[in-house]
This record gives structure tokens, C-alpha cells and sequence, in this order.
């Protein structure tokens, strides 16, 4: 019921805005996983595959590498993972961010440089048998996606 909640709640304010502020193209890639993902559970490809659906439900397009940085967002994923064997439990710690590389002109020396420009960050911890971290992690990047494009959007 949550799931159809929010899906209904993103495509009442992101249609509209959409045609406000045109979001760019995302490129979504991912740190190294960890060694312990395996043992976790889980896999960046799920959860990489997670947003890619996210960003599809939005009408937003899907980037490649050739895109990016051209034109294109970066999604970027990070995972750290402790896998306690003795107990089969794991902590994940996990982080989303959406940023670009811009171009920008400081003042007063009129030098260009080109930064990274972060424009949304999520972060988390989950705990639990490595059975529930690929489901809790797809679900908490799923609303990450959300939050992020809202944000970008400015609702």
C-alpha cells in the first residue's frame, strides 16, 4: 500500500514540474562492491537495476558512458558491508548522491575550473539477516531515487 502511495504522490508532483525544469539524462554507477556483499546478500547490479526503474517511472532518461559527463547526472552508489557469520546478521552501510561536473568562472581572477557540483545526498545503515538486506537496500535506493529527483525538480 506504501509502495502505491508514493508512486501515486511522485507522479502527481513530478509530471507537472517536469515540463518546468527538464531533468538531465542519468548515468548510474557504482563503487567496487565490498567483499562481504556476497555474504550480505546483495548485489550493485539490483540495486544499480533498482534506480535505473526509479529514473524509467520518471520519464527520465537512462544515460550511458558515452553521455556522461557531457550532458549527463551521475547516480552514484556506495555499499560498506560487516557480515557477522556466527550470527548470519549484516550491517550495510550505504550511501546515494546525484551530482555533474560544471563549468564556473571565478571572480575575481576570471580563472575557469571545473567542479563537482553535488546536488542531493542519501545515506543509511540497515541491519539484518542477509536474506532482507537486498530488499531493504532496493527499497531505501528506490526512495532515494525519489527524494533526489524531487530535490533536483525543487518541490
Amino acid at each position: 500500500m506504501c509502495r502505491f502511495l508514493t508512486a501515486m504522490m511522485a507522479f502527481i508532483c513530478i509530471v507537472p514540474a517536469a515540463h518546468a525544469k527538464e531533468f538531465p539524462p542519468v548515468y548510474v554507477v557504482a563503487e567496487i562492491m565490498p567483499n562481504e556483499a556476497t555474504s550480505c546478500g546483495y548485489s550493485h547490479d539490483s540495486i544499480a537495476a533498482t534506480v535505473k526503474s526509479e529514473l524509467r517511472h520518471n520519464r527520465i532518461e537512462i544515460a550511458t558512458m558515452e553521455d556522461y559527463p557531457l550532458n549527463a547526472i551521475l547516480g552514484f552508489i556506495i555499499t560498506n558491508a560487516d557480515y557477522r557469520a556466527d550470527f548470519g546478521l549484516c550491517a550495510v552501510r550505504f550511501d546515494f548522491s546525484f551530482w555533474t561536473m560544471e563549468s564556473i568562472t571565478l571572480s575575481p581572477t576570471k580563472e575557469k575550473r571545473v567542479e563537482q557540483v553535488v546536488f542531493c545526498e542519501r545515506g543509511g545503515l540497515i541491519t539484518g539477516k542477509a536474506k532482507d538486506v537486498q530488499k531493504e537496500l532496493n527499497n531505501n535506493f528506490r526512495d532515494y531515487t525519489s527524494q533526489c529527483i524531487f530535490e533536483y525538480l525543487g518541490e
